[in-house]
């Protein structure tokens, strides 16, 4: 870096020596002609010079030009010698000007006045010889010649080097475009990895939205059925499918095309309410499932809901008004989803521990019913939905409160009560027609032994048909009893024999139905009356199990034989049509023996004197050796799969609940414990609303009044408050041990129940107990 320095410095005092003698020139007056020789050759020496200079200026320790420069030190060195002798014969001052001299002895002003003088003496002169400007531009030009070949000399050097690297270079660039292409190809690898794997990303996010999708709709699945399982067992969409299994062809198309039914359905009849009665076994219940299908069938262009009750006289004890809500609002789940309002009720009572008020379902429901356009509700057998307190009324009143738009169809037996309920509505009278009757005489003579006593004969076939629809006079029921009591035949002859005999009546059906009965084997016959008696007799539906069992206990033993017990099969079998099996909702693999229609149940409790005098005492026998039974043995070798307890039942629980009043009394006289029960005793028997069970618990010393259970803190008067059961408060509020103002687990009393549940009555009978009663607590003892 010194040597690039040194000649750096150099290269600038020749360019000022230059500078100013090019500078005196230009002003000199004589000799133009050397002066412009000299003044040209001196300007462009300058120019070159200043060019040298920025180039040494800008060069690297290792540059090449650097090495060129050091080279022409001693040119550049004889070329300012030249200048400066110039320089001197102009005796030039470093500003251009001559030389200014100050003699002794004068004075400051004279001497710049004799300055001035000297200074246009020269300009205006031109004294230097001829032959030494010439030698001097020779030197000069000899000089600069010399420095510009040995430049250009290190050009050439330099432009081969440059081709060098040029070459170099090119080898160079021959390589990076080889490893551009791979690169390109590896940057194409890398797109198409970064492609697959953001599809793969994407795959994966829709893998896992949809994963979320499906645990979300599992979940709202699960919470859809706790809900609808929750809400109640009743499940009548599992009724009218059974129910609409057993349509034969097109029957009921003539209920369906009448004009009653049809302007109900649109809307267009005077009243929304069209009430359909019908005689016993007239097919009522059938044709109530062929209407809700019809109805679900419709093509509406506005939200439809088909919601559908039927009525049980063997499930009046679960078919509580409540209980029928709760099953609405089941069947609207069901078909529309979970709605917040209800899922919110479900937790707030989960939470509670309680089940919503018949206030709070109805309010819920009208809610919820609000947002369909049309509405349609099917009732059937309102007749068998017990009317105990003016239950019937009460059901009827509720649901058309429901909302101004419901469709409401009702079937029932042809009560005068109950006609009272719909004076003012349309009435539409169910009476099977002959068409009906005949298809399904038709089917019966498709098959079995019947089908083989009329092949060919259409004579024997058209006979039938004719007799049995006489005789059915409109009603499917008997008209089956009748295919049942020919089917038995033998030959034609007989069959024709038996057309003419055939009752023309439900009794006379039965009867004849017996006598069937009674023309079987010893132990069939004995096995039939029994089955009939534990049907006709029991509080509640018998499932197949325990009907086994109650047939199979046999008197003073402790163990109960596996060896005795009858076969499924033959529960049906030899009852003669009158008895059939049929599966329940909540355990569908044991299913219920029931009779063929509740018109059977009534003849045979009405035959109770004739055909079963002692059976009361039967049941109350074989209940008692039952609960005395040792079922520390391994009962799962008699028992289904379902039965998962090998404890025997407490029997005080089991006598209660099912309204046995001398077992009972008996348990209770010899000592039984009722601290044993898991439920306290008054409170089954309220539940069951048994107010005779209820009188003689009352009258015993062990019966505590204000016992409650530990799920909800209720003593018995609250239970006997909900159910609306008001012969069962009167009789407990006779007694003064009752708490009246007790508060339950969410401090609530049940004045509180009374009231939401608009029981007039019972809210009357407590506001008059002689207990001081609290409707408002916050009051009590200066709370406010």
């Amino acid at each position: 870096m010194a040597e690039a320095l040194g000649i750096a410095s150099s290269i600038v005092s020749l360019v000022d020596v230059s500078w100013t003698i090019f500078k005196y020139l230009k002003d000199v007056k004589e000799a133009s002609k050397e002066r412009d020789s000299l003044s040209t050759e001196l300007s462009g020496l300058v120019c070159w010079l200043n060019e040298v200079k920025l180039f040494t200026d800008t060069a690297q320790p290792n540059d090449p030009w650097l090495v060129t420069m050091q080279r022409l030190s001693g040119p550049v060195a004889q070329l300012t010698a030249l200048l400066k002798d110039l320089k001197k014969e102009f005796k030039l001052a470093p500003n251009g000007m001559p030389e200014k001299v100050i003699k002794p002895g004068i004075n400051k002003a004279k001497s710049r006045l004799l300055g001035k003088v000297t200074e246009a003496t020269h300009r205006l002169s031109w004294k230097f010889k001829k032959e030494s400007v010439e030698d001097a531009l020779k030197k000069i030009e000899r000089i600069k010649s010399l420095m510009i070949v040995a430049v250009q000399h290190d050009h050439f050097a330099l432009s081969q080097a440059i081709n060098e690297i040029l070459a170099i270079v090119d080898t160079k660039m021959d390589g990076i475009l080889d490893s551009t292409n791979r690169v390109e190809e590896v940057t194409g690898r890398v797109e198409m990895n970064v492609i697959e794997i953001r599809d793969q990303v994407v795959h994966i996010k829709d893998g896992v939205s949809q994963q979320q999708i499906q645990m979300q709709k599992a979940q709202d699945d699960e919470m859809l059925m706790h809900i609808i399982t929750w809400l109640t067992d009743l499940n009548f969409k599992s009724v009218q499918a059974e129910k609409l299994s057993q349509r034969v062809g097109d029957t009921g198309c003539w209920f369906l095309e009448s004009k009653e039914f049809q302007k109900w359905v649109d809307g267009s009849a005077p009243s929304l309410c069209l009430w359909c009665p019908g005689n016993p076994g007239v097919g009522k219940t059938i044709l109530a499932s062929i209407i809700i299908d019809y109805l679900q069938s419709l093509d509406h262009e506005r939200k439809t809901l088909v919601l559908c009750i039927f009525c049980d006289y063997q499930s009046a004890a679960t078919q509580t008004l409540p209980n029928l809500l709760c099953s609405l609002l089941k069947q609207l789940v069901q078909d529309n989803g979970l709605s917040d309002p209800i899922t919110s009720l479900y937790n707030q009572c989960c939470l509670d521990g309680t089940q919503p008020s018949l206030n709070v379902l109805t309010k819920l429901l009208s809610q919820e019913l609000g947002s369909f356009y049309h509405l349609y509700i099917v009732l059937d057998a309102l007749d068998e939905f017990s009317d105990n307190n003016g239950g019937r009324e009460e059901l009827i009143n509720t649901i058309r409160k429901l909302s101004n738009n419901i469709h409401l169809l009702v079937t029932s037996r042809d009560i005068t009560t109950i006609g009272l309920l719909f004076k003012a509505d349309t009435r539409l009278d169910i009476q099977a027609a002959n068409n009906d009757i005949n298809s399904y005489i038709m089917s019966k003579l498709s098959c079995g032994r019947l089908a083989c006593l009329i092949k060919g004969r259409d004579d024997l076939r058209q006979a039938i048909l004719n007799g049995v629809t006489k005789k059915a006079d409109g009603m499917f029921l008997l008209a089956g009893l009748h295919m049942d009591l020919l089917a038995q035949t033998t030959t034609p002859k007989i069959l024709r024999v038996a057309l003419g005999k055939l009752p023309d009546n439900m009794a006379s059906a039965y009867n004849k139905t017996l006598e069937r009965v009674n023309s079987q084997g010893k132990y069939d016959r004995e096995l039939a009356y029994r089955i009939f008696g534990w049907i006709a007799f029991t509080r509640h539906p018998l499932t197949v199990l325990e009907l086994r069992h109650a047939l199979a206990v046999e008197p003073d033993t402790t163990t109960l034989d596996p060896d005795n017990l009858c076969s499924e099969d033959l529960l049906g079998s030899v009852c003669g049509g009158l008895v059939i099996i049929t599966n329940q909702t909540r355990w569908p693999r044991d299913p219920i023996v029931r009779f063929v229609h509740y018109t059977t149940q009534e003849f045979f409790i009405s035959q109770q004197d004739n055909l079963f005098p002692q059976f009361q005492k039967t049941i109350m026998r074989t209940c008692l050796t039952y609960m005395l039974l040792d079922f520390e043995r391994k009962i799962a070798k008699i028992c289904y799969a379902e039965i998962v307890s090998t404890e025997a039942p407490v029997a005080l629980h089991f006598a209660v609940e099912y309204g046995l009043l001398h077992i009972t009394e008996v348990l209770l006289d010899r000592g039984d414990d009722p601290g044993q029960c898991e439920t306290p005793l008054l409170i089954t028997a309220i539940k069951h609303e048994n107010l005779e069970m209820v009188k003689l618990l009352l009258h015993r010393e062990e019966t505590d009044l204000n016992t409650w259970n530990s799920e909800k803190q209720w003593i018995p008067l609250f239970y006997a408050v909900k159910r609306k059961s008001t012969e069962i408060v009167k009789i407990l509020l006779q007694s003064d041990q009752v708490d009246v103002n007790c508060k339950d687990s969410t401090g609530r009393t049940p004045l509180s129940y009374a009231a939401e549940e608009e029981s007039i009555e019972i809210v009357e009978m407590l506001l008059q107990s002689d207990q001081v009663i609290h409707p408002y607590p916050m009051l009590q003892n200066g709370g406010l």
